[in-house]
């Protein structure tokens, strides 16, 4: 049986994945010191992608839940959201590339503390890809 990482390994041999551009793949950076400040925009953010004639869902991933980003108001609404919950910060680029790759979600939205190598961002684009996902990667900047 494969291994998690052999699934999603990709082979530099076979294409110049690492030169892939990253056209399926947006990032923001928003400031972790206030996430009050990020409610609104991320509230927005998630309303527009469910806004959409695509039938697939929306999916949150990362170590926090995403009720804590939004407001109260937004709660109440509900949007079309899988949230799937990664035991720590390193557990999320494994199941965003499940998620991306599965292609069952229009947009795969997924929280990062830290940056992300070329390899990574390679096998984001790829499972994208092959899903027809797209990848919204959110950065939480420490203060410097």
């Amino acid at each position: 049986m494969e291994t998690q990482n052999e699934m999603f390994a990709v082979n530099p041999a076979s294409a110049d994945v690492l030169n892939l551009n990253r056209s399926r793949i947006a990032e923001l950076h928003l400031p972790a010191s206030n996430p009050l400040s990020s409610q609104p925009l991320l509230t927005g953010i998630l309303r527009e992608l469910n806004d959409t004639d695509d039938n697939r869902w929306v999916c949150w991933i990362a170590d926090t839940p995403v009720k804590s980003f939004l407001s109260a108001d937004a709660r109440r609404r509900g949007h079309h959201l899988l949230q799937v919950l990664a035991r720590d910060a390193s557990g999320t680029l494994p199941l965003a590339l499940r998620a991306l790759q599965g292609g069952r979600s229009h947009t795969v939205v997924m929280l990062a503390h830290t940056p992300l190598s070329r390899a990574d961002y390679a096998q984001l684009e790829w499972a994208a890809r092959k899903g027809q996902a797209e990848c919204l990667l959110i950065y939480l900047d420490s203060a410097q």
